[in-house]
């Protein structure tokens, strides 16, 4: 089974809206074979010519991760970005690691140093707490 995202454009930028699957016996040709076309034609017939979709896959092989509604779609990277984390948002996406990163890298602390580094969004730095 094929999993597609639906994106559509809101305030100019592409979000999945739904996420749907589609049948072996719909992408799978005659001899067995896969074409990610036959998916993409099933679902414009079924939700419009106009409509567009984007394969995602539930193993995270392909576009980053799995596709989710409310998620955005990197045209240009070609990869499904989950929203940015509400608590902080200062942090931006980095698209080599495919992750939201914060403004200030986190600190390496030598080995044996018992204290946590959490980030502290409202001063916009590292706090390094201490673990008992």
């Amino acid at each position: 089974m094929a999993h597609y995202a639906r994106i559509e454009q809101i305030n100019n930028i592409p979000t999945v809206t739904r996420v749907v699957f589609v049948n072996n016996d719909i992408t799978h040709n005659s001899s067995g074979e896969e074409i990610d076309g036959l998916g993409l034609q099933y679902l414009r017939g079924l939700y419009g010519e106009n409509t567009n979709w984007v394969r995602t896959s539930i193993h995270h092989n392909i576009r980053n991760t799995f596709a989710g509604v409310g998620y955005t779609y990197d045209e240009v990277n070609d990869v499904f970005m989950p929203p940015a984390p509400e608590e902080f948002p200062s942090w931006g996406w980095d698209a080599e690691s495919k992750t939201y990163k914060p403004p200030t890298p986190r600190p390496v602390l030598p080995e044996g140093d018992n204290r946590l580094p959490m980030w502290n969004e409202e001063n916009q730095e590292w706090d390094l707490l201490e673990i008992e």
